[in-house]
């Protein structure tokens, strides 16, 4: 068994396969801590322009994206947010476009 790693080892193709694999974990690594690093800085800096009043309106917002995105995994959150937001004085509006898209994930 020993013998056989060494050799599969010292195959090229498998040493080139083998730093590919690498290589796209690293990128993916990369990708997402420089994502969720921009993530937090553009919360931190929305939070610090808005009105104290303002804070439960922007809270409620980000998660109800936050759970329509772990749902929805496509752009369907986009279209919903995007529809939700001119809706988001009247709360009964609102709920049913969340209710809508919600029911969208049947037949995605």
């Amino acid at each position: 068994m020993i013998l056989f790693l060494t050799k599969l080892k010292s195959n090229f193709i498998f040493s080139k396969i083998n730093s590919l694999i690498i290589l796209r974990v690293v990128r993916g690594i990369a990708k997402v801590l420089i994502n969720r690093a921009i993530f937090l800085i553009s919360g931190i800096l929305a939070i610090k322009k808005l009105l104290i009043k303002e804070y439960p309106l922007y809270t409620f917002a980000n998660t109800t994206f936050g759970a329509i995105v772990l749902i929805f995994q496509k752009s369907i959150p986009l279209g919903v947010l995007a529809q939700g937001t001119k809706l988001l004085q009247n709360n009964v509006r609102f709920g049913e476009v969340i209710v809508t898209g919600f029911n969208l994930r049947a037949f995605i």
